[in-house]
């Protein structure tokens, strides 16, 4: 179903026939009028900011280890760039490329075992991961305990009402608001946010940006297959291991 063929007004939603089943991508693919449109709206609705020369984090040819399909093991492509601080930026890439792998890497939550390469957090910088699905990661059994920022939480939307509800109870839009506010507010210097768009509209998407707007002293680094992102920050781009 092409994006631009929907009517005006409708939710704009891709799909494509993956091994005879109707699948929904994650972002709409670049290159159409749809995904054009939302990038230029996002690239003009983001601040400004004001990267230093030093760098919040640094990567050097980090891979990480996993079993083929064979029961072997292989690595991930290496991966090397750098996140300056007060910046945003961009890790792209098809799947299985290890851009969630890396994250993981650099908040601590592989084995140095499994790990080639070395990735430096400066001095001071504590990451919170957003993960994709932010049903894994809610601790609190209420909103406004799980986010405690009322102003953040107004900017995702989240009413009083709302704050008293368990974050379960809240659209997928509004998880993922929530999950990325909550990583941007316990963040120090450093917010790592893992498909932060993966089932939004675009409303949502413009929420996001407000959100990095709010909170533009914290670098981020987003993993995203969406296309309508790509504006926003310095890019840094994944590839498959040959």
């Amino acid at each position: 179903i092409h994006p631009a063929a929907c009517p005006p007004g409708e939710r704009r939603r891709c799909f494509l026939v993956r091994d005879g089943t109707l699948a929904e991508v994650n972002g709409i693919p670049q290159g159409l009028p749809a995904v054009d449109a939302e990038r230029k709206s996002l690239a003009q609705r983001i601040e400004t900011r004001a990267p230093s020369s030093d760098a919040v984090l640094v990567v050097e040819s980090l891979q990480r280890r996993f079993k083929d399909e064979l029961g072997r093991d292989a690595f991930t492509a290496p991966a090397s760039f750098r996140v300056a601080e007060h910046s945003l930026h961009l890790l792209t890439g098809p799947n299985g490329s290890g851009k969630t792998s890396l994250a993981h890497i650099v908040v601590g939550r592989v084995p140095k075992k499994d790990t080639r390469g070395r990735s430096y957090l400066k001095g001071g910088v504590r990451p919170v991961l957003a993960l994709q699905f932010p049903e894994r990661s809610f601790l609190h059994g209420t909103v406004a305990r799980e986010l405690p920022s009322e102003p953040l939480r107004r900017v995702c939307g989240l009413t009083v009402a709302d704050d008293a509800r368990h974050p379960l109870e809240l659209s997928q839009t509004g998880r993922k608001l929530l999950s990325v506010a909550t990583a941007l507010f316990y963040s120090q210097r450093l917010a790592i946010l893992d498909e932060p768009t993966c089932g939004m509209d675009g409303d949502g998407k413009a929420v996001l940006v407000d959100l990095l707007n709010m909170q533009k002293d914290c670098a981020v680094l987003m993993i995203t297959h969406d296309g309508a992102l790509s504006g926003l920050g310095s890019e840094t781009r994944l590839e498959v291991q040959g």
